[in-house]
């Protein structure tokens, strides 16, 4: 008799997990993006308008403040991205000599990627 743990469920969980995921997060992006863009397209107009020389300053570091909030959001939607398929791509395997599982994932960025797809 074999001590084998069935993982099955595990996989089937942490796929529903994911798909629920990447739906919240994606539209949680998507409308953060809009919203932002909305926002400078605004604060841009209204600098315009704008004749004070103090008022059009603050205008102008909402705008990059904005800009540098897009750039961040973007950011973070990739980086959660990547990390949750160097965890978890149930269709490729990452060759690599180490065991330990931080020195695996830390190998990632040194050492190049073979995948051996499954079809």
């Amino acid at each position: 008799m074999k001590n084998e743990i069935n993982t099955a469920g595990l996989t089937k969980l942490q796929s529903g997990i994911d798909q629920i995921i990447n739906v919240v997060f994606g539209i949680f992006t998507g409308i953060t993006v809009v919203i932002v863009i909305a926002l400078l397209i605004w604060a841009m107009v209204k600098n315009q308008q704008e004749e004070d020389p103090m008022k059009r300053k603050q205008n102008t570091h909402k705008i990059l403040w904005g800009a540098a909030a897009l750039v961040l959001i973007v950011l973070a939607w990739g980086l959660t991205s990547f990390i949750r398929n160097a965890q978890g791509n149930a269709n490729a395997v990452i060759n690599s000599n180490s065991t330990s599982g931080a020195a695996s994932f830390l190998n990632i960025f040194t050492q190049p990627i073979y995948y051996n797809l499954k079809v």
